[in-house]
């Protein structure tokens, strides 16, 4: 099978170790402390993957071509992530649409960009805190590294 020229190998084993961290966290959440410093342990090694990973191929981009195209970066992030993530959205609206789901008002909307700002508030799109941190990091780290250089 022919492998992406951007695609880095070891990083599939850091994701599988970080997610194993976070699902033994939410398996054993109400018996240790432990554990719930191995779901954070695992989310801030999933942090660390991405900012990586995304630093590296806009250094390579750079190198390759001499700039680091916003719109290119921003248009692949959008296509990667908001699919998935207005899928779900979608659902929830409409199970509170029907009745079968009581959403807080403000929590739709906060999802995709701000979770993080509610993170004790919402319910449904809780889980969103560390998207709305990603989609943060997005947002600026790109930007910088084009207006300020790779170093």
């Amino acid at each position: 099978m022919q492998r992406n020229a951007e695609y880095i190998g070891c990083l599939d084993g850091w994701r599988a170790i970080a997610i194993s961290l976070v699902i033994v966290s939410h398996g054993l959440w109400d018996a240790s402390r432990m554990a719930q410093k191995l779901g954070a342990l695992g989310v801030h090694l999933f942090f660390a993957i991405s900012g990586y990973l995304i630093c590296t191929l806009l250094l390579r981009e750079q190198e390759r071509t001499g700039t680091i195209n916003l719109a290119s970066f921003y248009t692949r992030r959008a296509f990667r992530i908001l699919p998935p993530a207005v899928l779900y959205l979608s659902v929830v609206a409409l199970c509170a649409g029907a009745g079968w789901l009581a959403v807080e008002p403000f929590e739709l909307p906060t999802a995709l960009f701000a979770a993080n700002f509610f993170p004790d508030r919402a319910h449904y799109t809780q889980h969103f805190w560390s998207l709305s941190v990603e989609e943060h990091f997005y947002l600026v780290w790109p930007a910088l590294l084009l207006f300020m250089g790779p170093r």
